[in-house]
């Protein structure tokens, strides 16, 4: 493996999965043969103590949106008082993994249809977020790591909203890999809001709207900052409410990656000498923009 050049290694289910015992042995074996080599941990949290990766996990794809935040969210909790090293993987959520500076394991391919058994995609079906068609997400987020790179657990301030925002999907034929029938209901509840190195963001709804995005924010450890909204699971539909959020920075200076969508975004720089307040491109800003026109979306 070591002269393979092999750099990454995702360790995943199998007998020994969830023996943080096994997995501290691998890591070391893995050290001591290949110091160069990077293992991925899953399963089991107890892992972070030593992993210097470690993967949320699988989800089923037509709600993983508020699968993956809790999770996320569960781990910033879980480490809040300890100082652990490890970088969260957020498997195939690109903008959940810039707005909480965590890496991404992507699963999602352009190959749309059925399988060649003729049965529908039941990994990625056809439906609600579609991701088989959403493959700018990866471009924008792999650009953006170019930028800033995702940063261990221990590094900044830790902000896990205690609202939670409540998901479900009722489900269809062949629409997850769990055995569930046609009609249940799937739930998931997650933080509205997570915010590392930052002030929690302020989200208001306009237009008498009800349904709020989850709001992501984290100033990497560069200075670099990245804010995401992210939609909700609603019923049968992947919906992206669009609300005012109000975001307060020190200094901007450097680059801001701005991803989702947003009726009006707002950031506000609190620095000496710094703008009091930005919505949208001008001299000495730096934007790294998703999928909205002129870094806000008040039009599209």
């Amino acid at each position: 493996m070591n002269k393979a050049g092999v750099a990454y290694w995702k360790v995943d289910w199998g007998k020994k999965d969830a023996d943080p015992q096994w997995r501290s042995f691998l890591t070391r074996l893995g050290k001591k043969i290949a110091p160069n080599l990077q293992i991925e941990h899953a399963l089991t949290p107890a892992a972070l103590a030593f992993a210097e990766i470690y993967r949320t996990y699988d989800v089923e794809n037509i709600i993983a949106v508020p699968q993956t935040i809790s999770r996320v969210g569960a781990l910033l909790t879980g480490v809040a008082g300890g100082r652990k090293t490890s970088i969260i993987n957020c498997e195939d959520e690109p903008y959940i993994a810039a707005g909480t500076g965590s890496s991404i394991g992507i699963m999602r391919h352009e190959f749309n249809g059925k399988l060649p058994d003729g049965v529908q995609d039941f990994v990625f079906p056809p439906l609600g977020r579609d991701l088989k068609d959403r493959l700018d997400e990866v471009t924008r987020a792999v650009r953006w790591h170019r930028i800033a790179a995702p940063f261990p657990i221990d590094q900044g301030s830790i902000y896990v909203d205690t609202v939670k925002l409540r998901d479900y999907w009722v489900m269809g034929e062949k629409e997850t890999y769990v055995n569930r029938k046609a009609g249940a209901v799937v739930e998931q509840s997650a933080p509205a809001v997570i915010a590392r190195g930052l002030e929690k963001p302020v989200v208001t709804l306009v237009n008498g709207d009800t349904l709020k995005p989850y709001i992501l924010a984290s100033k990497y450890p560069g200075g670099a900052i990245a804010v995401s909204a992210i939609g909700r699971t609603i019923q049968r539909a992947y919906l992206t409410p669009r609300a005012d959020v109000l975001l307060k920075a020190d200094a901007l200076d450097k680059p801001i990656g701005i991803f989702g969508r947003y009726h009006q975004l707002t950031i506000r720089f609190t620095a000496p000498g710094a703008d009091k307040e930005s919505n949208g491109p001008g001299p000495g800003r730096r934007y790294a923009c998703g999928d909205y026109q002129k870094c806000n979306d008040k039009t599209s």
